[in-house]
């Protein structure tokens, strides 16, 4: 089948397979040094700092860890909340693998939310995206004052692009008031997904893409006020950075502030595997971002 212009259905599971993109290692490689090094990086994170892990936020059983910076005094009111949504196609991954840039980030003084979510085929897009605007709701009640930031990476993503595009009143829930998102190599196309051989464990519904493709609920769209950056690799699959690009034409034609920036060299999982370098040049950008905006 040819979808979005790829002309045989090998080049369009290619177009979303971005473990086929990295040129560091094959495929199976880059997937499990990928998970080893963000295993290790949350595990070194849990060691060094002040944290709450396993923190229920839904009543599915769903937790998050909550990471610390250092602080005194122990009031943490002026410290800007980044709540991360990981990665993994909606059925792999989870927050033992989320933490890759605590260690960083709260040094900067910034407090780190990494949220789990049902992976499917247990879970639906439905409940993933219920599940995420919880952990948003709950974040906001712990921390009523704080500037509050969201990131996800791939699927995650996805995930934070519904948590923009929802209409809070109709579900009597609160409005956690986002500052500022970063997206981080984001899929966000339902439609294209549902086609690929990976569909065969979400199992994304019509219906799903209606109400879950960021493009297509835009009238939702609770977060004018803040800002939003796209970063993708230069060796993320083309097809992703094609849906991030509308995506931000979409919001930019909305009146959202966004900036994009492909990062040279990198691919779809050193772009998180570097978060435990102190050097890490998209470390620096995305603290000047979450310390900066009021």
């Amino acid at each position: 089948m040819a979808f979005h212009g790829y002309s045989s259905q090998e080049e369009f599971e290619r177009q979303l397979n971005p473990s086929r993109w990295s040129k560091r290692l094959d495929s199976d490689a880059v997937i499990k040094e990928h998970m080893t090094q963000t295993k290790n990086a949350t595990e070194k994170a849990r060691k060094e700092i002040q944290c709450e892990l396993d923190i229920q936020y839904h009543e599915s059983g769903s937790t998050l860890d909550i990471y610390y910076p250092h602080n005194e005094t122990g009031s943490y009111s002026n410290s800007p909340l980044f709540v991360f949504f990981h990665g993994g196609n909606w059925q792999a991954l989870s927050k033992d693998h989320g933490g890759s840039m605590a260690v960083t980030f709260t040094k900067a003084g910034v407090i780190v939310v990494v949220v789990d979510y049902t992976l499917c085929p247990n879970g639906t897009i439905t409940k993933i995206v219920e599940e995420g605007r919880s952990a948003c709701c709950f974040v906001r009640r712990r921390f009523p004052t704080n500037r509050l930031f969201l990131c996800g990476h791939s699927c995650g993503s996805h995930i934070t692009a519904c948590i923009m595009c929802t209409d809070w009143s109709s579900l009597e829930m609160i409005n956690p008031q986002v500052t500022g998102i970063v997206f981080l190599s984001g899929e966000f196309d339902l439609e294209v997904f549902q086609y690929c051989s990976d569909n065969t464990n979400v199992k994304v519904t019509e219906q799903e893409v209606k109400n879950f493709t960021p493009i297509k609920i835009m009238q939702n769209l609770s977060v004018k006020d803040c800002k939003c950056l796209f970063y993708y690799a230069e060796n993320d699959p083309d097809e992703y950075k094609r849906q991030g690009k509308e995506l931000l034409k979409a919001l930019t034609d909305s009146s959202v502030s966004c900036k994009y920036e492909e990062f040279p060299q990198l691919d779809h999982f050193d772009i998180i595997d570097n978060f435990q370098l102190e050097d890490y040049k998209l470390s620096a950008d995305i603290l000047q971002f979450v310390q900066h905006i009021p």
